[in-house]
């Protein structure tokens, strides 16, 4: 007999971005009956993938990244979440039996299960990956996996305490791992060692609150089982107590063979469904091979009167929606606040004329407005708000025309001054519109001083909406300031239709129907320190106000009765009561109104902690939300889920699981005592033989590498900020290092076969860097300069040779350097392409020249073994070919591509976090002749 320990995985989520951790943890008894576990956490804001590793025997391996869902499909981060561990021909794939999506829509609140089963018929075990993408702003609530009637069941945890017990367990030699993800989620893994003739069942439940947008509440599930399966079943259930007006649904792709069946019997029905159910033929249809990968949205909308909302009251906790119909648009003053610091100069500020041209139409004749412009001071066009008449809009074009771009970037003082241009009680709905490129660099620049400065001049009575123009914008500051003065926050790209993405903005904010909105919950029947919403400034068209609270404690009254009392073109009070202890409509979540009210009560303490200057209440507002947290099973910042695998004794007859080793990271060869380090390839076997390769980078930036061992081509792109150097190349034995300085493009045209919106975005490399042992080769698009000392303009042809580094220059664009018989650098001169400015081409050429220990993000494949494992497996949306390698022990997707650099290469393109060692950001150098310390340490 064989007597497992407990095994313990642990999943917490942060608030933070970019972060990735991978733990290995201690030896723990393998066997059939209990195979090995993995669990990865996925999460939305920035680009990136670690690299999976196969489990070792005796070992529990456990890994963790980041990565933004759109990267991998435009609009709705599509993945393949079953991912299969093996691909022996004569082994036949685990099957997905069940693949069950239910949605059920309470009065707005969402609770979404996902249930999967997979069975594995081989005769070894496999690997297989259960993921799913969810609404970033989500909470899960559960999570159970059960195989062959053993369940692991996740429980939500105290972050603190979740530490200490994977700390204690790893203490005692127990196999534990602790997962952290810094950043928002809205992704969730879990990879399991399946052995032979098992059944996995996952089950995951997650919450979230649908909003009006536009008239439409909208419910996007995402679907990606990642084969055909033979029960494939989505099903949304809808049950609104103020009746359901309209109700579509559809599937993305569109596609004309995958309509959902939709049962609703119009005008105000108070339920409603959805069915997905594709057979396996329509499935079939889409891909023979992965299956559908897409999203079933759901849209509806509710009844709506020129009354108080809808009250829905349950077990002492009430939700409260408010949307009275049949309203005149408001007056609103809006003061707008223009960046014109120097960084605005160009295509930004003329963007900014054409986008004020058309909203400066918009406004209406009973509208008032005023423009003030800043750099590091501010300027108003007049002392106060005007009326929004035609001369004046016209004159208020003319003032937007002659602005001149110039100075630094204040942002804290403009605001002050705008707020100063409202009274306490405006006759109309008041409103900032704030636009910046930048980021604070004069007066005020720290985000909580200007947070804080800007909400307490504004007092809750004006609401600040923010655009950010561009990329070099500080989103969290603008986040802040919108979210926490009642306004919205959007990023404007600044491309060609950024005009018309600041005008679409202001539509949405245009049209106000009332302002300075008070709830009141009459007859002392509402605990107040527990309402959610209860004052806002504005409700605007299509949208809907929301509150949420707990009846007060001994209220012995037999109905609720609410207040609505708003400014308006006409001022309104509304009326509206329920009688208490009434019964649920059939089909409606019996606890769904506490639990929104945690929800919404949980986000409201952490927005208000974040914004807290005070220990002491930045303290009391964390155990509030952690209480809730725990209280009602929501995995948020402060808790973690915690996966405990129960103790069990095991017979004997069990086999041990089929696994793989995991590769032994590319370390440096140490130097002997005779201080020589070797410079063979001990990364490669005998028999392998080592090709003269070619590693290059240039265009936007094109990554393409010739891997030295077999005949293939990989290439990545990358992704960087203006003025981010980036090593490419670091050799600490031959003392050979390459940098390089990423500079922005105006104009390019995205080639990944996986479009998004969220693509990197196109650079180029602007300068380089070379150190040749204690030589220091500058090259700029004004020269080559050698030890700050010679002088090698482009224009001339001449070689230098410094001790064993032949340095040639000629035609104006080539740059080679020779060392010794087999290692070759070349640079590329562009001095015209397009619309972009002067950029540079990278290539390395080695027959083996390099030592064990060379690295870099073209370094690193001299020695690392990349095979080709299928060269057809589907295609991408977009028709590239979509292939599978393997790479250091672990099997990923790329996709057949043709990219330039120089010359066109066929070749596999995959992010680059799939071939590289750590992430992008490990690459990241402080100066031009710095050297790569990330993978020798």
């Amino acid at each position: 007999m064989v007597m497992l320990r407990a095994t313990i995985v642990v999943l917490s989520l942060a608030v933070c971005t970019n972060a990735l951790y991978t733990f290995l943890a201690g030896d723990f008894e393998k066997n059939e009956a209990f195979p090995a576990l993995q669990v990865r956490e996925k999460r939305q804001a920035a680009m990136g993938r670690r690299k999976f590793r196969p489990v070792k025997k005796r070992q529990f391996r456990l890994s963790a990244s980041y990565t933004n869902p759109a990267i991998e499909r435009k609009g709705s981060g599509f993945y393949e979440s079953i991912k299969v561990g093996t691909e022996t021909p004569e082994v036949p794939d685990p099957t997905i039996s069940t693949y069950h999506i239910l949605s059920t829509v309470t009065a707005r609140f969402v609770s979404t299960t996902v249930l999967v089963t997979v069975e594995n018929d081989a005769d070894l075990s496999q690997e297989v990956r259960f993921g799913f993408i969810f609404n970033p702003d989500a909470f899960i609530s559960g999570f159970l996996m059960t195989i062959n009637d053993v369940s692991y069941v996740a429980k939500v945890k105290e972050k603190e305490a979740a530490q200490r017990a994977y700390t204690q367990a790893r203490r005692r030699g127990q196999s534990a791992a602790q997962v952290r993800q810094k950043a928002q989620s809205s992704r969730f893994f879990v990879d399991v060692n399946l052995a032979a003739s098992t059944t996995v069942v996952f089950n995951l439940t997650y919450q979230e609150l649908l909003r009006r947008d536009k008239g439409l509440f909208k419910h996007r599930i995402n679907a990606a089982p990642g084969q055909v399966v033979d029960d494939f079943r989505v099903e949304v259930v809808v049950i609104e107590p103020q009746g359901i007006t309209v109700l579509e649904s559809s599937w993305e792709p569109t596609d004309a063979t995958l309509e959902p069946l939709v049962l609703f019997n119009p005008p105000a029905a108070v339920s409603a469904s959805v069915l997905f159910n594709p057979s396996r033929a329509a499935q079939s249809s889409v891909s023979r091979t992965s299956g559908l990968n897409g999203v079933l949205e759901v849209r509806y909308d509710v009844q709506h009167a020129l009354d108080g909302g809808d009250l829905q009251v349950v077990n002492g906790y009430f939700v409260h929606h408010i949307s009275p119909e049949g309203l005149p648009p408001a007056p609103k003053k809006v003061i707008f606040v223009i960046d014109t610091s120097g960084s605005m100069y160009g295509n930004k500020i003329a963007q900014t004329k054409v986008a004020m041209d058309l909203i400066l139409d918009q406004l209406r004749p009973i509208d008032s407005f005023n423009i003030m412009t800043f750099s590091h001071v501010s300027r108003a066009w007049k002392t106060s708000a005007i009326p929004a008449t035609r001369n004046n809009k016209r004159l208020g074009k003319e003032f937007v025309s002659r602005l001149n771009p110039t100075g630094g970037t204040n942002i804290y003082g403009p605001l002050i001054d705008a707020s100063r241009q409202f009274r306490d009680n405006e006759e109309a709905f008041p409103a900032i519109i704030f636009l910046t490129d930048g980021r604070p660099n004069a007066g005020v620049i720290g985000t909580y001083e200007i947070v804080a400065g800007v909400k307490r001049n504004l007092k809750d009575r004006v609401a600040l909406f923010c655009i950010g123009f561009g990329n070099d914008v500080d989103d969290i500051l603008l986040t802040r300031l919108s979210s926490e003065n009642q306004g919205i926050y959007r990023k404007v790209f600044a491309d060609s239709s950024a005009a018309l993405q600041m005008q679409n903005f202001f539509e949405e904010v245009a049209t106000p129907l009332l302002f300075n909105i008070a709830v009141q919950y009459l007859n002392g029947a509402v605990d107040a320190d527990s309402l959610i919403g209860g004052n806002t400034i504005s409700y605007f068209d299509g949208k809907e106000v929301l509150v949420a609270g707990k009846l007060a404690d001994g209220y012995e009254g037999n109905e609720l009765v609410a207040l609505v009392e708003a400014r308006g073109r006409r001022d309104i009070s509304l009326q509206v009561s329920k009688e208490l202890n009434q019964v649920l409509d059939p089909g409606m979540v019996a606890d769904f109104a506490q639990r929104m009210w945690a929800f919404l009560t949980i986000k409201d303490y952490l927005a208000k902690e974040k914004l807290s200057s005070s220990q002491t209440e930045k303290a009391e507002l964390k155990q509030k939300a952690l209480d809730l947290s725990l209280k009602y099973s929501f995995v948020t910042p402060l808790t973690s889920l915690l996966v405990i695998k129960p103790e069990d004794i095991v017979p004997t007859t069990a086999a041990p699981l089929t696994t793989l080793p995991i590769p032994t990271p590319l370390q440096p060869n140490l130097p002997s005592a005779g201080g020589q380090l070797p410079q063979s390839n001990s990364r490669a076997s005998a028999s392998q033989q080592f090709r003269l390769s070619a590693s290059r980078v240039g265009a936007d930036p094109h990554f393409i590498i010739d891997v030295p061992y077999g005949n293939l081509t990989i290439c990545f792109d990358l992704q960087a900020d203006a003025g981010t150097l980036i090593n490419l190349l670091s050799d600490p034995v031959l003392d050979i290092h390459v940098n390089a300085e990423v500079i922005p493009v105006e104009k390019s045209v995205p080639v990944s076969p996986v479009q998004s919106d969220s693509n990197p975005l196109p650079s180029l490399l602007g300068s380089l860097g070379i150190s040749l042992g204690h030589y220091k080769v500058l090259i700029s698009p004004k020269h080559v300069l050698l030890d700050n000392e010679i002088y090698m303009p482009w224009d001339t042809s001449k070689t230098i040779i410094l001790d064993k580094y032949n340095i040639t220059i000629q035609d104006g664009h080539h740059l080679s350097i020779t060392i010794g018989d087999n290692i070759y650098l070349k640079v590329l001169m562009h001095t015209q392409w397009k619309d972009h400015p002067v950029f540079f081409d990278f290539t390395m050429e080695s027959a083996g020249g390099f030592s064990n220990a060379v690295h870099g993000l073209l370094g690193q494949f001299q020695h690392k073994e990349i095979t080709m494992k299928d060269r057809h497996r589907g295609e991408s949306l977009n028709g590239h070919i979509r292939g599978v390698v393997e790479t250091e022990g672990h099997e990923e997707f790329v996709y057949k591509m043709n990219e330039t650099v120089g010359i066109t290469t066929e070749c596999w393109w995959a992010l680059p976090e799939k071939y590289i060692d750590g992430e992008t950001k490990e690459y990241f150098v402080s100066d031009i002749f710095s050297e790569l310390y990330k993978f020798f340490l």
